[in-house]
């Protein structure tokens, strides 16, 4: 379904990566406290990641998902600069240093897309769901 959706739509180049394995998505969830969101869980078991044709990251890879989420949360400095970001699961950015992902309530991260921009610290809602997020991006928007 990803595929064929990111195929049809594609205005920007999109490059899809080999499958990620379902042990590997079930052991980011676990890593951050929280279950992907099954659309990402999908898309992921897909493809492993989306960039664009420069190889600029639109959903990150299962393993640099986990990672900077655990850097995003984990840093010793941002808690003086930040909100807190164990309420955010971020799956990706949009190439400004703005970082792209879900909010995560009581555990479970509902499929709504907020964007966090670095600068003044805000969360904003920008998609209903994960797939209305990527057709926006597939159209270079």
């Amino acid at each position: 379904m990803w595929r064929e959706l990111i195929e049809a739509g594609d205005g920007i180049g999109v490059r899809l990566a080999d499958p990620a394995t379902e042990a590997a998505i079930a052991e980011a969830g676990r890593a951050l406290g929280a279950g992907l969101p099954d659309s990402l869980a999908d898309l992921l078991v897909e493809t492993d990641g989306l960039s664009d044709l420069y190889g600029f990251p639109i959903v990150w890879p299962v393993a640099r998902l986990a990672e900077r989420n655990r850097e995003m949360r984990e840093t010793a400095d941002f808690p003086e600069l930040y909100m807190p970001f164990d309420c955010l699961l971020f799956f990706g950015e949009i190439g400004n240093g703005d970082l792209v992902g879900f909010r995560v309530l009581r555990g479970a991260a509902p499929d709504d897309v907020y964007v966090w921009d670095h600068e003044l610290d805000s969360r904003i809602w920008i998609a209903p769901s994960l797939e209305a997020y990527l057709r926006k991006q597939l159209r270079g928007r």
